[in-house]
């Protein structure tokens, strides 16, 4: 039944389920400054479920951020990657990309910092 689980039109509903209790029951508790986390059974999961938050959080134009919360997701996130742009596996397997992947992957507050004055510069 792992195909289930998968199935891209099985993930976007519970995603929109998800987002939308998180944004009407628990992002207004603690000042807006409450954080949530769904739990998948495998590393495979938790990149679609991220791609699927993702991309509904972007397609309503919410202000929620999202993190992949285990640095063992790495492998998974680069074979996403390969999958989504093209790259070939070699430049995702060089150490610069691994070094890169995970600096991103272990620095979240970095990395919001990073993106929260990207996404200020773009819309000012």
């Amino acid at each position: 039944m792992g195909w289930v689980r998968l199935h891209p039109y099985n993930i976007s509903q519970t995603v929109q389920v998800v987002v939308e209790h998180f944004r009407e029951r628990v992002a207004p508790l603690l000042s807006g400054r409450a954080k949530a986390m769904v739990v998948v059974a495998s590393r495979v999961e938790a990149v679609r479920w991220k791609i699927a938050i993702d991309a509904y959080i972007k397609e309503r134009g919410y202000r929620i951020g999202t993190l992949v919360a285990n640095a063992e997701l790495l492998n998974a996130i680069m074979g996403a990657l390969d999958a989504h742009t093209g790259m070939s596996t070699q430049a995702l397997n060089s150490p610069e990309m691994q070094r890169g992947l995970k600096d991103i992957l272990l620095n979240h507050a970095g990395l919001f910092e990073a993106l929260r004055v990207a996404k200020s510069s773009a819309t000012s």
